[in-house]
Order: C-alpha cells, then structure tokens, then sequence
C-alpha cells in the first residue's frame, strides 16, 4: 500500500498543472481578481489517498464531504490519477453552479458503466447516456415518467404489488432466531418489492420476486444489482492502468452488468413478441397488453437495443432508489413510535373506511406528514450522496472559477510492446512509464493501441507545449510492457479531467439549514421552524438532469408505507444497535436492518 500511495503521489505530481482560466468572466462586486484551481484548499494528494484506501474512506465517501467542509470550508479541491475534483458543500453554492447550466449537463466522463456498453456493444441508456443521444432519450421518456398524471395511471398496478408485499412480510417473520414478529434483513425484502413494482411499469410483467419462492433468474439479477455498486465503487477508485494488474473488480463490473442485461432482454424480447402479434390483428386482451413503459417505447419505434438498455438501466435504478428509503423510512419509524402513531391515524382519516381498499394517488398525496416523513428519511439519507459534473463552459462558484473542462496529451506518442521485433531509442521519444502524466492512456479512454513498425520520431520536451493530439488505433490489444517501442496511428484526446462535486449529503445535514441536523424530525418540513434553503435537500437532483423516475418512487413509497402501517406496528429488533449509513456508490446501512412487525 506504501508503494501504491507513493507512486500515485509521483504521477499527480507530474500531471496536476495550473489550469489556463481564459478570459475573465468580469467582476463578480470585489477587488481582489476570481480565484482558479490552484487557489481552492484542500487535502494533500497522500493524504486524500491515505483516507481513501487505507482508513475505510471508500465506505466514508458521505462522512469526509461534512469532514472536508468542517475542515476547508464550503469549496476544497482533491485529485486522484488524471482527475481533479472541487467538492461543494453549500446550498447556495449548489445552487450557483446548477443555475448555470447548459441544455445538456454531463456528469463524469469517464463511466465504468459506459465503457461496458461499449465493450459489449450493449446502447446506452438514460444512466449512461451524455449529449444530444441523452436529450433525446430524456424527451421522449419525460412525458411517460415526469408528469404527475403519468405515475397516477400505474396505481392500480403497484396496488397489487404493495398488496403481495405485505403478505410476503408475513411470511418471512419469525424464520430466525428472535421475536416471532422479526422480519430479518427488510432491505432484501424491498429489493424484491422495488424490482416487482419497477418490472410491473416498465415491463407489465410480474416477476413473482415476492411469492414464497422467487425464481431463480430473479434472485440473479437482485444479486447482481446490490453487487455492482459496490463493483462500480472499487472500479471508480482504481487507476485505469491498475485494471490490468487487479482485474477483479473490473470482471465483477462487467459480471453483473452483463447479468441484468440477460434478465432484461428475455422480458423486453417477450414485450417485443405481443407488439409483433398485435401487429398481426391480435386484440390487445389476447396479446395481454397493458400501458408498460415498453410498450410505449415500442410504439415510438425506438430501436430494439435502445429499448433494452433503457429498461435495464431504469430497473436498476427504481430498485434502489425505492428498497433503500423504504428500510431508512421503516428504521426511524420505528424508533420514533410517536411519529409512527400519528401517521398512521393521518393514512386511516385520509382513506376513510376499508382503509386496505385501493386507495388512489390522489388521496395519498393529501398525507402532508406522510410526504414529510418521506422527505426527512431523503435528507437523512439520500440515495445518492453526491452528484458530479463535468464543466462544458468556466463556471463561477464562489470566489473561483472553474474552468471548461478541457483533454491534454502528449504526441506523437510511441508505446512498448515486449514482441516487437525492433528496437527504437528511448532517448527520441517520450515513454509511457510509471512516473509519466501518460500512464494508463489506453485503459483510462477505453481504447486499445494497434502497433505498427515505424520509424522513430523525436517527441518534444515535456517542458513545451504538447501537440493537441495523440495517436492511437481502436484495436488489438491493452499494450502491457515497457521494453521496446513503436509509433501507432489516428488520434484521440487524453482527458485531464476536473469534476465538480455536489456534496448532496453534507448539505442536507448543515445545522445552518436543519437544527439537530442528525435527528429524524418530519415536522420541519410541516411549518416546524424556519424553512431551509431550497437546495439544501435535492434527493432527486434539479433541473435537466433530475430523476427521470422520482414522480413514480414517491408513488410507491407513498403505496406501501400507508399499507404497512395500515396492518403493521413497526417495532425496533429488541436490543440492537443503530444502523449507520455506508457509501456503496449510492448510501446503504452499514448492516442488516431487522424490524418486528406486529398484526394491529
């Protein structure tokens, strides 16, 4: 680990350099001149490396954004490998950069997630997606997913899968040691409900996730979604050129990915299937159509692979995003009994007589406490603890200013490969070695270097202004030695990334925005004190880049909380410790979260 941090501080070295900030953006009401990058504190490049990988600050992501704040201020800068990353950490901040968006915000470049789509030649989806392919996808799922009228029309289907949830709680209490009542580990119970609701919209498919045996297929792919953050997390925090060397967590990535893709494909082809029949004259009740999101995409002719990464990705994310703040939602319920009772008394006035009939969307959104419990639990604990951006023009957050994101490289760029059967000088050209801003140029953009026989060219000093191209060649493969060299040809960029962070999480724990901060209180969002800065809670983002499916996990949520309080009197497992939050790419419990629930 010592070598691994000293070698990673020797390459940021070399490759942090003072960004070229442009023209000035004018004043901004001070004398001093707008601050760049080399003026934002923060941690040095070991230390940041020493918390990350050697103090369980991978798992901490979350806790160091409220640690950097406390320690920096509201803006602190970190870099790892080639990427530069200002983290902000206050609402107004936030707020700032966000208004100064264009039409087609991009978050980080460089995806693990994009770079599997491309290897399996698998269409990005909308989690994927950047650019004029991502405004296009946006626009045409918008009206099926963002309007409120288009989550309402799926109430009568997520009923019935709310219904069979509170069964299969039933079904699962007592089957361990403890309370007859126990319902062990609920955050797997409500992977199963996430994937079953998201499958019945997306899909109009039940998948029998909460029968007393889920089929096989099914348990894959609920595997696979909990293992792939955690896949994503190792992959993101890993030097590309390390890929090579620990191809673990990379193989793991591409494991689950390519899991989730086979589940979804054999749904969207049977999907694809009843279009054809209908196609044919079937009726729709013989075809057994409903109004599924696939359906929709289908009738948009949107292409077949564009469907199926849509669906894959969109699966992933309404599983999560609903299983997790339900477990959080139920957790603090359950120790604030007094909350619990008076939501409860909220649902039963509100759906009247026969509260366990299908209540409509309409009457559960007239739950003001039920929506401020849910908003206190997205505050608490938001799914995503931060959210990234990827400068396309010079940005103004507080005293600095972030310049465009812009690619730097070297060239013409000469690389080894052992099986050459040609030597060339190393003292004409500029290698690719451990203490070179060009380490890992291959694996960081994706791209494979074919070596073809050349004659040495001298390349100029590191010192001098470097060529605005690179060559490289889409082929053959990742060149693994530094023995003998050769020249390769087209050309491609090499990113010198700069990130800017959203500290999502810090934000919406500010005691300047939320008196006792860390204490579960749904009524500050009922009148309760002074209301919070706008931006000081964005569970769902804002703007073009806010959650596609946010109207339909408040719908569920909204769904199942009112029927589990309508049966159920959610009780803390006797004597257990509490749960605290960890970074899994999105913000998991660090463990199980068992609840008891008893029969009313």
């Amino acid at each position: 680990m010592t070598q691994t941090l000293k070698l990673a501080s020797r390459v940021l070295h070399r490759v942090r350099c003072p960004p070229e900030l442009g023209a000035s953006l004018g004043s901004r009401g001070s004398d001093s001149a707008p601050r760049g990058l080399a003026d934002i504190p923060g941690p040095s490049t070991p230390g940041f490396l020493a918390e990350l990988f050697c103090k369980g600050g991978l798992s901490r992501l979350h806790e160091l954004q409220v640690q950097g704040a406390a320690r920096f201020g509201p803006v602190w800068l970190a870099s790892f490998g080639t990427v530069r990353t200002v983290y902000v950490a206050t609402p107004t901040l936030v707020e700032q950069l966000l208004r100064q968006e264009g039409p087609r915000p991009e978050r980080c470049s460089f995806s693990p997630w994009a770079e599997h789509r491309r290897r399996r030649q698998r269409a990005c989806g909308l989690l994927t997606a950047e650019g004029e392919e991502w405004q296009r996808l946006r626009s045409l799922l918008a009206p099926l997913l963002l309007r409120p009228q288009a989550a309402a029309r799926y109430a009568g289907t997520l009923h019935d899968v709310v219904g069979d949830l509170v069964r299969r709680l039933r079904r699962q209490r007592g089957l361990g040691a403890g309370p007859p009542a126990l319902v062990r580990d609920v955050a797997g119970e409500f992977y199963k409900f996430g994937l079953e609701g998201i499958a019945a919209v997306l899909l109009g498919s039940r998948l029998g996730c909460l029968e007393a045996e889920v089929p096989p297929d099914t348990e894959t792919f609920i595997r696979a979604v909990r293992s792939v953050f955690v896949s994503t997390l190792l992959t993101m925090a890993m030097p590309s050129w390390l890929h090579r060397l620990v191809p673990g967590p990379w193989g793991r990535l591409c494991r689950d990915w390519d899991q989730m893709f086979a589940f979804a494909q054999q749904h969207v082809e049977r999907r694809e299937a009843e279009v054809a029949m209908r196609s044919q004259g079937k009726s729709e009740e013989d075809t057994g159509f409903g109004a599924h999101l696939t359906y929709f995409l289908f009738r948009e002719e949107l292409p077949a692979p564009s469907i199926l990464g849509n669906v894959t990705e969109l699966l992933l994310a309404g599983v999560d995003t609903v299983s997790n703040t339900l477990s959080w939602a139920l957790y603090e319920l359950s120790r604030h009994p007094e909350v619990q009772t008076a939501l409860r008394s909220e649902i039963t006035a509100a759906l009247g007589p026969g509260s366990s009939a299908h209540p409509s969307a309409t009457a559960l959104s007239q739950v003001p406490l039920l929506k401020a419990v849910i908003r206190e639990v997205l505050r608490l604990y938001p799914v995503v603890p931060g959210n990234s951006r990827v400068p396309d023009k010079d940005v103004c957050v507080g005293d600095y200013i972030i310049p465009k994101n812009v690619s730097r490289a070297y060239g013409p760029l000469l690389l080894s490969h052992p099986s050459l059967p040609w030597d060339c000088s190393c003292s004409q050209i500029l290698p690719i070695s451990p203490s070179n801003p060009l380490l890992g140029l291959n694996a960081s953009l994706g791209y494979n270097g074919a070596v073809e026989k050349s004659s040495p060219r001298k390349l100029p000093h590191r010192n001098q202004p470097e060529p605005a191209f690179v060559p490289v060649r889409r082929s053959c493969s990742l060149l693994p030695s530094w023995h003998s060299w050769a020249q390769i040809d087209k050309f491609v960029c090499l990113p010198h990334q700069t990130l800017v962070t959203l500290c999502h999480y810090a934000t919406s724990r500010d005691p300047a925005q939320f008196p006792e901060p860390n204490s579960f209180r749904p009524a500050r969002w009922l009148g309760d004190g002074p209301a919070p800065h706008p931006f000081a809670s964005l569970p769902f983002g804002f703007g073009k880049r806010s959650c596609m499916g946010r109207r339909l996990a408040e719908l569920e949520l909204q769904m199942a909380l009112a029927q589990i309080l309508i049966h159920f009197e959610v009780q803390p497992e006797p004597g257990a410790a509490p749960v605290r939050p960890m970074t899994r790419t999105v913000l998991v419990p660090e463990r199980s979260i068992n609840l008891q629930f008893v029969d009313r």
